[in-house]
């Protein structure tokens, strides 16, 4: 289960990461995460009432390697936009009902990107200028 303690202050220019809680799915026998899921935390007077992610990884094999990749994600917001208005020489803020918004996504076609080295034997290094 993951918990944060970390605070953040809309009213301030200092941005600051918002609390969240969580879990992780881990596979026993191999160690391999599952799934993550992470539940921001929100300040109940803040325009975004809801975001919430989850990733889900399965094996992937790839040049007879195994790597544990994203296979599908899912983020759920809830916000209302706001919009500002002059009337009569005032500036007010006006909020809109609540949006739900859904986005899932699935990853496929995975390239393994990558590169190789060598030590070449008898390299001297080369004395910095003063």
């Amino acid at each position: 289960r993951l918990v944060s303690d970390w605070s953040s202050d809309v009213c301030s220019s200092d941005l600051k990461a918002t609390p969240f809680h969580g879990e992780i799915a881990i596979d026993p026998p191999t160690g391999a995460i599952l799934r993550l899921t992470i539940q921001a935390d929100l300040d109940w007077r803040l325009p975004l009432d809801r975001s919430d992610v989850m990733v889900e990884y399965r094996p992937e094999v790839k040049e007879q390697r195994t790597f544990i990749c994203p296979s599908r994600s899912v983020s759920i917001s809830r916000h209302r936009r706001t919009m500002v208005m002059d009337e009569w020489g005032e500036s007010f803020k006006l909020y809109a009902p609540f949006e739900t918004l859904l986005n899932e996504m699935r990853f496929e076609k995975y390239r393994i990107f990558g590169t190789t080295s060598r030590v070449l034997p008898g390299f001297v290094e080369v004395p910095k200028d003063k």
